[in-house]
Order: C-alpha cells, then structure tokens, then sequence
C-alpha cells in the first residue's frame, strides 16, 4: 500500500510538473514523456512514446551531431547540461534548457536517459530583444557621441555604455562601484558631484552638471553629465543617466572669452589713447604758441622741448 501511494505520487509529480520530464532508451527512443512535453510539443504520448527522439523532435541541423554526443557519452554516464532545440508538431522551433543524468540497473549498466527540461523560447528572446536595444543604444551613442550611464542602487553597481567607457579610456565591460567612478572626476569637482548625486537620490532631484574627469590614461577632459532617479515603491532604487565628452567646445568657450576679454581690453586702451591724445593736442599747441611769442632762447628750447615729447607720445 505505501509502495503503491508513493508510485501514485510520482506519476502525479511527474505529470503536473510544469518542466518536460522525458526518459529515453540506450538507442535514443523516447520510453515516457509527462503532460507537460505532451502540450509544449503538440504530440499525443502515442505518438511519441516508441519514436526516435532525434530523428522526430530535433531540427535537421543539429540532429546528427546531437546523436552522436548521445551515442559518445551513453557509455561514459554522468549528469550534464546543454541547451538544444526541440520541433513541435506544427514546425515551431523551441529552445529547451536540459539536465540529463543517466539511468542504470542494479549492476551498474547505463539503460536509458532521464531528461529534465525547461521551455527558455520566450526568455531567449527577451534577451535577444535586449542585446539588440543594448546594441542600439551604444551604436546611437557612439554616432552622437553621447554615452549613457545606471546605478544600481541595489548593488552599488554602475554600468557605461561603449561611448561612456571610451570617454573614460577604460575597456569594454569596465564594471565599478559608484564611489570608484566619483573618483574619476578631478579632485575638486568630487564633492560636488558626490552631492549632486545623494541630492537625486534623497530629493527625487534631477542634476545637469559640468565638470572635469581624469581617464584612465591619465588625461584631463572636461565633460556634461546628466541624471534622472528612478522611484520604486517609494524609493530611489537606480539612477539613469547621459555622459558628453565637451572638452572641444568648453576649449573653445574658453578661447572665446579670453579673445572677447582681449578685444575689451583693446577697446578700453584705443579710448584711454584717444583722450590721451587730445589733452596732447591742447599741450603742443599751447607749446607752438609759447615758441612764437617769447624771445629768450633758453624758453624757447623748453617749449620746442615740449612740443616735440608731445609728438614722441
């Protein structure tokens, strides 16, 4: 009675599971499969149970190589596992995740295959989806010369995208805490920054700044950083963000001033010469006149003296 209430309780495992459970001979001929491979597939248990499994479930392109890994370690058992595809009755391509580990009698002699697998179709493609968006995003950036940036809250994680790590100079796939990237900025812009950031994530504030950075090389950029905090439930759980590299147009801006300072200070000086020149004016000819009305020669030479330091300035 126990034996038979722990059988019942199996096959009611088995058969609710919601993972294909599959058992496959020495030959590859499928022994049992439950519910789950019967719905996932679209086959009845008639027409499964008996078949090939390679030559009847797998895609052509794999089909041979897959059998012959199965022939290959039937006779080195142990458990394994492998991503392949499956085809269900009505062509559609699955992706299934597989554990296998093998079976064997009392003796010790491998006699078939337990197969455990999971459906993973819908989270391949997601993922794929999100490889393709992430590509775009760093692809976008690049051409724009803008990067992107995210901190996880919840790791203390940040991650840069391709135009943000070349800014940087640092490689592909350079993953560092928050504290770490504050310390790419120069000495004297961290506690700003530093602020700025705890002042998102307290205040919900969003932050627009300039600023200087040291790359990993050792160089100087200045560079425009932008941040928007993410609420959950209440709580800042990530930062997102852009990165610019504006050194070109902040050497520029700088350029520009110093010639409009230039240009205002030769503006101010042409004034000062102008009014300089006519209070000369007034001192030679009150000079001339001086030479012409007085006699003595030792006045005389004062005034033409006067006259002609009023020429030389």
């Amino acid at each position: 009675e126990e034996l038979r209430k722990e059988h019942d309780f199996v096959e009611q495992l088995i058969h609710t599971a919601q993972t294909i459970i599959l058992v496959l001979d020495t030959e590859g001929k499928v022994v049992r499969c439950n519910q789950y491979f019967e719905d996932i597939s679209g086959y009845s248990t008639e027409e499964i149970e008996g078949k090939d499994w390679f030559a009847n479930f797998l895609p052509d392109k794999s089909r041979e190589a897959t059998r012959q890994i199965f022939n290959n370690t039937i006779h080195y058992p142990q458990t394994n596992a492998n991503l392949d595809q499956i085809v269900t009755k009505n062509g559609e391509i699955k992706d299934v995740e597989w554990y296998n580990t093998f079976l064997s009698d009392e003796s010790g002699k491998t006699i078939g295959v337990l197969a455990v697998g999971q459906d993973v179709t819908e989270r391949l493609l997601v993922h794929k989806k999100l490889k393709e968006s992430e590509d775009f995003l760093n692809q976008t950036g690049e051409m724009a010369q803008v990067g992107g940036w995210q901190i996880d809250l919840e790791t203390q994680e940040i991650y840069w995208t391709r135009a943000t790590e070349r800014i940087h100079e640092v490689p592909r796939g350079y993953i560092q805490s928050v504290e770490d990237a504050i310390n790419f900025y120069h000495v004297d812009d961290r506690e700003r920054v530093r602020a700025l950031v705890v002042r998102a994530i307290d205040f919900q504030e969003f932050f627009d700044f300039t600023a200087r950075i040291i790359t990993a090389k050792g160089r100087e950029r200045w560079v425009r950083a932008l941040g928007q905090p993410v609420y959950e439930s209440g709580r800042c759980v990530r930062i997102n963000g852009t990165f610019q590299d504006i050194t070109d147009s902040h050497t520029l801006e700088e350029r520009l001033r110093q010639s409009e300072k230039m240009d205002a200070i030769g503006q101010l000086a042409g004034g000062i010469a102008h009014d300089f020149n006519n209070q000369l004016s007034g001192v030679f000819g009150y000079a001339g006149l001086i030479e012409s009305r007085i006699d003595d020669p030792k006045l005389k030479r004062y005034a033409v003296n006067i006259k002609d330091a009023a020429k030389r300035a």
